[in-house]
């Protein structure tokens, strides 16, 4: 088996692949893996980022915050038309 996995740079990887840096539960499995099981986890983090990188989010049609709020109900009195006369 070739092994392609580096030490160094397994927490970039990581944090490439899931956003965030391992755990310690994730460096004590890596401490106690064998070469062929820290290339398989490596293998494995590679396959996760190829994942994210080909199903990430497209949010430029997004709106900004105030259009979503009014889209969800929650807009300006401008949005509505003005203030609302309440007859308490």
């Amino acid at each position: 088996m070739a092994y392609t996995y580096d030490d160094m740079s397994v927490s970039d990887l990581h944090k490439d692949a899931f956003g965030f840096r391992p755990s310690e539960t994730f460096w004590q499995e890596w401490e106690l893996s064998d070469r062929d099981a820290r290339q398989r986890i490596w293998d494995d983090l590679i396959n996760a980022l190829r994942w994210a990188n080909e199903n990430q989010y497209d949010d430029s049609m997004d709106g900004d915050e105030a259009s979503a709020l009014a889209s969800a109900g929650w807009g300006t009195d401008e949005d509505y038309g003005g203030s609302p006369d309440y007859d308490w």
